[in-house]
């Protein structure tokens, strides 16, 4: 059973990253974790299709010092992961995870080979967002093309 803490700490350089990509700071203060040999484990109904997945976490315990494997659909999808430095945030995306079974599988395993002493996996938030097969601009840019010059005839 994952695990909550929460720290409303960040460095200015965090918050200006957070800012930067878009998210609100206090997404980073909280964290959800699990005490090693144990993962934080967590299915998302997405249903089928293909999806880009950021990893957000914001480390305020074991800085520069807790390490695991990022898992998605059963695929590391980063190995040896070490998170930041004290009150630091990191912001990590996966690109075109297919999801064949409706529901996708996320794990954080605490991994020793990174040579971290805190192997307690953790993450404070995780942006699922369907991957689209075309640009969306150039979606719109079409669709009125095709729809002005209907009008004009």
């Amino acid at each position: 059973m994952p695990r909550v803490a929460e720290v409303q700490n960040l460095t200015k350089d965090a918050e200006k990253l957070a800012k930067k990509e878009g998210y609100d700071t206090e997404l980073f203060y909280a964290v959800s974790w699990a005490q090693f040999p144990d993962t934080v484990k967590m299915d998302l109904n997405t249903g089928k299709g293909i999806f880009n997945v950021t990893y957000l976490v914001g480390e305020h315990w074991s800085p520069n010092n807790r390490g695991f494997d990022i898992i998605i659909e059963d695929e590391i999808v980063e190995e040896e992961y070490v998170t930041p430095g004290k009150d630091e945030i990191d912001i990590k995306r996966y690109e075109g995870i297919e999801v064949k079974d409706k529901v996708m599988s996320l794990e954080f395993a605490g991994n020793p080979d990174t040579g971290a002493g805190d192997l307690n996996a953790m993450f404070s938030g995780i942006e699922v967002i369907p991957a689209l097969a075309v640009d969306p601009q150039q979606k719109l840019t079409t669709t009125w093309g095709a729809l002005k010059l209907m009008r004009e005839n």
